[in-house]
């Protein structure tokens, strides 16, 4: 049996029949409908089915072949030409893949400005303030306690955490931000040192600013700027790189494979903020405080060895060693019978409670 010629099989036909609804008529299309098939005039085609009273034209493809972009420029031509004889085109009966494309193709209507209607009082725009806040406020309490479950998860070995994303994260935490946290801390205490200087002055105790950027830098203003480095530079690096994984739908990805995003995005990215944070705060105390020395040795012409001694008086970590040693010497005092000190005589151990307890004091307070 010899095989059918290819071009007798790509030829469009169609066939034009009454609608099933009043004033509608069926354009049915049959066989292949592309570039390199012998494809009917649009105007043709609407000659043909624009019948008088018929106001609408619908399509039936029961035995549509194969079909290009011919089709749904096809498709555009006869609405165009249809919109200018009254004539509304019904696209539903075409497929799916046509009618994505005709979509596509159609301009959009433009958006029509409304008439400027009465403002919102004040209480509906408060009410509308307070709802959005109430649900970012939601929103941010149940992260922090999926995060809660997810570090407990791993505190007890249940959840699945890659050693090396962690380790990652701590180096991009923690070596990539000293340069920035290096400078900022080093122009504090710069700052805070010319400062104190001028206005230390006019009392004759320069000396004293030693002990001002110790207790600056300790207490308040190295952690404030390690912590504003971090929200800055590390905190806007994670948010790009978690809304960037969002819009690519890797997070739904990590989903569908059995993957919680909370153990595999955000954990690693919690320990590794929650071990650098102190190590930059005493780094930036560090320099704080040898920012503060280069002003004064230079400013004041004090020497180096004087300042770090000015720095250690005023340092508030000194009055916490201090607290430190006088509670080990009390509780180790409390121990005596049990387990006396080798290098106490005894004669210390015999002295009263009341003498033991003021020399701790004396010992804090020096």
């Amino acid at each position: 049996m010899p095989e059918p010629d290819p071009q007798t099989i790509r030829i469009s036909s169609y066939e034009v029949s009454p609608g099933a609804t009043p004033g509608a008529m069926c354009l049915t299309l049959r066989g292949a409908w592309t570039q390199a098939s012998a494809m009917p005039a649009a105007r043709a085609l609407l000659d043909a089915a624009a019948k008088p009273g018929v106001t609408t034209l619908m399509f039936a493809t029961p035995d549509l072949g194969e079909w290009d972009s011919m089709l749904p420029m096809l498709v555009l031509e006869l609405t165009a030409l249809g919109a200018v004889r009254r004539l509304t085109v019904d696209t539903a009966g075409l497929p799916a893949g046509v009618r994505t494309l005709v979509a596509l193709a159609t301009p959009s209507a433009p958006a029509v400005k409304s008439a400027p209607g009465v403002p919102d009082s004040f209480l509906q725009r408060l009410g509308r303030e307070t709802a959005t806040l109430a649900g970012l406020f939601a929103e941010m309490v149940c992260f922090i306690g999926a995060t809660v479950v997810a570090l407990v998860r791993w505190l007890r070995g249940a959840a699945r955490v890659r050693a090396c994303d962690v380790i990652l994260q701590i180096r991009e935490c923690g070596a990539d931000a000293l340069p920035i946290v290096s400078l900022v801390s080093v122009l504090v205490g710069v700052i805070f040192a010319f400062v104190g200087i001028l206005q230390l002055r006019q009392f004759g105790v320069e000396i004293y600013v030693a002990d001002l950027v110790a207790v600056i830098m300790i207490r308040v203003m190295g952690a404030v700027m390690v912590g504003i480095v971090l929200a800055g530079r590390t905190g806007s690096a994670f948010a790009a790189q978690l809304g960037t994984m969002q819009v690519n739908e890797e997070i739904d990805s990590l989903r569908v494979l059995g993957i919680p995003p909370m153990e595999f995005l955000v954990l690693p990215r919690v320990v590794a903020l929650a071990v650098m944070m102190p190590l930059l705060c005493l780094y930036a105390d560090f320099l704080g405080v040898c920012g503060g020395m280069v002003v004064g040795v230079n400013a004041l012409h004090l020497n180096i060895v004087e300042y770090l001694q000015r720095t250690q008086a005023g340092s508030p970590w000194r009055a916490a060693c201090a607290a430190c040693v006088a509670g080990a010497a009390r509780r180790r005092s409390g121990r005596r019978r049990r387990r006396p000190w080798s290098c106490r005589s005894s004669a210390s151990l015999r002295q009263p409670r009341s003498s033991r307890r003021s020399a701790t004091s004396l010992a804090f307070r020096s």
